[in-house]
């Protein structure tokens, strides 16, 4: 970890407070257990060592996320039910999948609730997140009179562009949730359960034009049929020319739709998940645990092929991630 994450309650009378939590981590498993009742996973599709900032205010109804990376990232999950997820993309170079959709900067997406989703991000990309019980949106709306169907928001993945006036108060409205800015009219809890709720709820009263759903196709199917085989079966011998059976396609079909996707072929996605396995059993290992054991654990049979690939891909080798977990922790 890059720095230990600061965390404070302020508390704002007997019954109200707010969380924060600020810091940068390089430690993914980390990075994903400090975000509250989200259940993720992310993984390092390229090469080097990562920075992934990370910035949380909460209270009891409400959690609203900065966060940053500096590495192209999988990520998959789901969020929590009987609760609403809304994102704000605000840096990313390219267009990004995301849920069935290619979103960009100034997207505000819906997520699914309770279901899986899958992005891909890339280098440099950074975004807020803001989460709200679904109960206090129903009685927001019902107080604002707003005649919106809260009830069907998070059902499924939608995505809205915005306009850059809705964007940039969107984005004033986030700083302050998250204590980036200081509104001077209106305390950070004001924001986080009021202002902020509020302003999203209008923005989907207006009628908003929703961004199309990418069709499904059918090398797409052959792409998470693929997918899910490789990451069921990555610590053991993958045969990669059964792949194109299981994903009833042909070679050339299920290679280019792993490029298109995930910039690589299959062999070198099977090697990915497994190196950030490994990574992650390195970061939980004690001093009983060895490396060469991780490494088989994982699917790597041969010590130094797996060390020089470890060290590509993270820009370590595998015992410098050991001794900083265990002098961390």
């Amino acid at each position: 970890m890059l720095c230990t994450p600061t965390t404070r309650r302020y508390l704002l009378s007997d019954s109200l407070f707010i969380d924060t939590l600020s810091g940068q981590f390089d430690n993914l498993e980390q990075y994903c257990a400090a975000m509250p009742g989200q259940d993720l996973l992310f993984q390092q599709l390229d090469c080097g060592p990562g920075v992934f900032d990370l910035e949380i205010s909460s209270n009891e109804s409400a959690i609203v996320q900065r966060l940053g990376v500096s590495r192209r990232l999988q990520q998959r999950g789901a969020l929590p039910r009987h609760s609403v997820t809304f994102g704000l993309v605000t840096h990313c170079a390219d267009s990004m999948p995301w849920s069935g959709h290619n979103i960009r900067e100034s997207s505000l997406l819906i997520f699914p609730s309770g279901d899986q989703f899958e992005s891909i991000s890339p280098a440099g990309f950074s975004c807020y997140t803001a989460t709200f019980m679904a109960d206090a949106l129903f009685q927001l709306a019902e107080q604002a009179e707003l005649g919106l169907e809260v009830d069907k928001l998070g059902k499924t993945a939608q995505v809205i562009p915005l306009s850059e006036r809705d964007t940039q108060q969107l984005r004033y409205l986030l700083g302050c949730a998250t204590g980036r800015l200081q509104d001077p009219d209106y305390s950070q809890p004001e924001i986080l359960q009021h202002r902020l709720p509020l302003r999203l709820l209008q923005l989907l009263t207006t009628k908003p034009k929703f961004m199309r759903k990418l069709k499904a196709t059918g090398k797409a199917r052959s792409l998470h049929l693929a997918r899910d085989y490789i990451e069921a079966f990555a610590h053991e011998d993958v045969d990669l020319a059964k792949l194109h059976a299981i994903s009833q396609t042909s070679p050339r079909t299920l290679q280019r739709a792993f490029i298109e996707r995930y910039q690589m072929s299959p062999r070198d996605y099977l090697r990915t998940v497994r190196l950030n396995r490994a990574r992650v059993a390195l970061q939980r290992s004690d001093t009983n645990t060895s490396i060469s054991n991780i490494a088989l654990t994982c699917g790597f049979n041969h010590l130094g092929k797996f060390s020089a690939s470890y060290r590509q891909q993270f820009g370590e080798l595998p015992r410098q991630t050991v001794k900083q977990s265990r002098f961390g922790a």
